[in-house]
């Protein structure tokens, strides 16, 4: 009854609506068409609605059949088992080397003041490289806390 009372107000507003929209004196073919369309929707949405409520008997209740309960695998150490590592991380210097001792400059080329060296097997760390490429900028080893241009020539970066 619920269902079918916003049903039955919808269509008594579209009945009455259409009455009040209709032109008086203007008549159509049929004049109950309107009253007959209404009430073929009433029937419809009735029957749609109405549940008939029919007792099964002689059927069971529905039993779970099994329950399945997964046996967690259990982990026992062994005499081979060896503790995991733990990995930090450590940041990645570039560093360069050359194949033939080479001077450290205080700018990018052969006008620069020498200021140092890079010998075979030496390693510096790089701070830089110029827009070209042909220099690196690098850490004096010559120097503690200085810094100096590299030609590239024979650098071998690692």
């Amino acid at each position: 009854m619920l269902k079918t009372t916003p049903i039955l107000l919808s269509v008594s507003i579209l009945l009455i609506l259409s009455q009040a929209c209709s032109v008086p004196g203007i008549s159509t073919p049929d004049s109950n068409s309107m009253n007959t369309a209404i009430a073929q929707t009433i029937v419809a949405a009735l029957t749609q609605t109405s549940q008939a409520i029919i007792p099964i008997t002689g059927l069971e209740s529905p039993t779970a059949a099994q329950t399945f309960t997964p046996e967690l695998p259990t982990l026992t150490p062994t005499e081979s088992l060896t503790p995991t590592p733990v990995f930090t991380s450590t940041p990645v210097i570039p560093q360069i080397s050359v194949s033939v001792p080479t001077n450290c400059r205080v700018g990018p080329g052969k006008v620069y003041d020498r200021v140092g060296a890079l010998l075979v097997g030496e390693v510096a760390e790089v701070v830089g490289r110029d827009p070209i490429g042909n220099y690196w900028y690098i850490r004096n080893p010559d120097q503690t806390n200085g810094f100096c241009w590299l030609w590239g020539e024979y650098s071998i970066a690692l």
